[in-house]
């Protein structure tokens, strides 16, 4: 993986898209699957009918747990604190391990489903990292963010 693993990806509020020189590529629901397409994008050199001349590969990145995404709006963090595993629109217990969410789901054919999402400000101050909230909503991390900058990042 490369060291910029998210580069031309956004998130909206259905999912991730596809972004570069502010031409859209694509909207996807799961975060793999945008992953994967920006690849061969990239492969293509950007070029739909070059796109389409690419053979389908296997995914690559539904087989390993992905770093944290961090959202285009910068110093914010999105972090699920559990998950639950669900199957064929059931879903069972949560646990607060990602790795042991995705390798309880990969045994039973199942996926992972985030809860209790909480968007977090961080910042490094003169490198070391400074963590400034925690929030339930994007919105109102936004607005702490907002005014964090306003005032020069001190409190």
């Amino acid at each position: 993986m490369s060291d910029n693993l998210y580069k031309y990806i956004r998130r909206n509020k259905s999912g991730y898209v596809i972004v570069k020189d502010n031409e859209d590529y694509g909207s996807y629901s799961r975060l793999s699957d945008a992953l994967y397409e920006r690849d061969r994008l990239v492969k293509a050199d950007w070029d739909w009918d070059a796109l389409m001349e690419l053979a389908e590969t296997d995914n690559p990145y539904e087989k390993i747990h992905l770093p944290m995404f961090i959202h285009e709006y910068s110093y914010i963090y999105r972090k699920p604190q559990s998950y639950m595993i669900c199957k064929d629109g059931e879903c069972w217990g949560t646990t607060n391990g990602k790795q042991r969410a995705y390798k309880l789901a990969e045994s039973i054919g199942g996926e992972v489903v985030e809860k209790n999402v909480v968007y977090i400000i961080k910042k490094k101050i003169n490198g070391v990292s400074k963590y400034f909230g925690s929030f339930k909503t994007l919105e109102e991390a936004k607005k702490r963010k907002d005014e964090l900058v306003e005032k020069g990042w001190i409190e």
